[in-house]
């Protein structure tokens, strides 16, 4: 049983409906994801979509090129391609002085492979990644495409509503108690139930557990973060280059935009540099965006992108203005993906594994930050590995827990 219909929890849906153990099962496996409000209702649904093979730092190296691996995979098993928009690309650094010319009479062309980069006005640029590494998936599509194949299976159901407490009656065995959205409560059992519902883990595991959350309920939320998703003229098209940049404004700051051009033809833009701290709302229904926000964001464009092919786009009745909070370890930094048993949370590395595996189990998958599409099916392949067999996990995420 899963608590959370964002690309994680899907994730982790998608690869246990497909275990050997639980197709062995003959339908006695049912696993049930539980959603308060829609799939990839948070960060999963409005996030960017960037993914990188090799841009982690030390804790989640292994898993990233795990994972890596998987959204390829993934992709090419169910024409990613098409169904969730996942391509290669390059990815650039951008730099450029707002309101200044240089010596030269302006900055560089921005150019890969002596190709120009048609969409970008003049700046100064560097190659960050290339296809051997950088990619991108459109990360609603693709939390709605991973539900959808594993519901095709038979073995996993979605239950709209929210979790209202979790009794352990019996070795082995835990009772669920969901409210639906109807406002009906029903009772679900479950040998397994694990939390991974983003920025709002932390709040749950706490509300659900009590002391015994730990390490579940440190995840925190990050600020809130703003977002644009525009399109160019019809006769323009985007070429496939995420962006990083750096920004030397009039006022002499520094604005940190990235871009994200989608196959669809779309171009999504975060960053705006803001440090809003309104509060985590009680779902993802009640987010709502900063409008200075979207201000900040639709004047990057103007000093990034060439004013032809942002003719019109924030006046169009596609031009999509959104927010999202994070999740985050408020301890560690990093994700925490592990077991919640007895006030600990016991996470296995590529050289141990625990002698005996409980059952009746509580389990964390959270805190990825702003790599939780990126690192979602590694941490599905991991966590299934984790609840179902005695093995080695795929990817070293040893993160010890005091």
């Amino acid at each position: 049983m899963h608590h959370s219909g964002g690309i994680i929890g899907t994730s982790i849906a998608y690869y246990l409906s497909r275990h050997p153990n639980v197709r062995a099962s003959i339908g006695n496996t049912a696993i049930h994801l539980i959603e308060a409000s829609s799939i990839a209702a948070g960060a999963s649904g409005k996030g960017g979509g960037f993914i990188a093979k090799d841009w982690h730092a030390e804790p989640t190296a292994s898993l990233g090129e795990l994972s890596f691996r998987l959204h390829e995979e993934l992709a090419d098993e169910h024409n990613g391609q098409e169904k969730w928009g996942y391509r290669k690309l390059t990815t650039l650094g951008i730099d450029r002085i707002i309101g200044k010319e240089q010596e030269d009479g302006g900055s560089r062309r921005v150019a890969v492979n002596g190709l120009e980069v048609e969409w970008l006005k003049d700046a100064d640029s560097l190659v960050l990644g290339g296809e051997h590494s950088t990619a991108q998936v459109h990360p609603l599509l693709m939390s709605e495409s991973l539900i959808e194949l594993a519901m095709e299976t038979g073995r996993v159901k979605v239950t709209m509503g929210e979790v209202n407490g979790i009794e352990s009656i019996s070795l082995g065995s835990n009772i669920v108690n969901v409210r639906l959205q109807s406002g009906e409560v029903t009772e679900l059992g479950a040998t397994d139930v694990v939390f991974a519902a983003g920025p709002w883990t932390g709040k749950l595991a706490k509300k659900l557990l009590g002391r015994k959350a730990d390490a579940a309920g440190d995840i925190v939320s990050s600020n809130l973060s703003t977002s644009i998703v525009l399109s160019p003229p019809s006769s323009h098209r985007f070429s496939p280059h995420a962006l990083f940049c750096t920004l030397v404004l009039p006022n002499g700051q520094i604005a940190q935009p990235e871009f994200y051009p989608r196959p669809d033809n779309t171009l999504y833009v975060c960053g705006a540099g803001l440090t809003d701290k309104t509060p985590l709302p009680l779902s993802c229904a009640d987010v709502k965006y900063n409008s200075e926000g979207e201000e900040r964001l639709k004047e990057r464009v103007r000093q990034v992108v060439k004013d032809e092919w942002i003719e019109g786009a924030f006046d169009r009745s596609d031009f999509i203005v959104q927010a999202c909070y994070r999740p985050d370890s408020s301890k560690t930094g990093a994700p925490i993906i592990g077991k919640v048993s007895e006030g600990r949370v016991h996470v296995c590395n590529l050289f141990s594994w625990p002698a005996l595996i409980w059952v009746g189990r509580i389990w964390i998958a959270s805190g990825h930050q702003v790599w939780g599409i990126c690192l979602a099916p590694g941490t599905g392949k991991v966590m299934v590995r984790f609840q179902l067999q005695f093995i080695r996990p795929t990817a070293n995420i040893n993160q010890r827990q005091s």
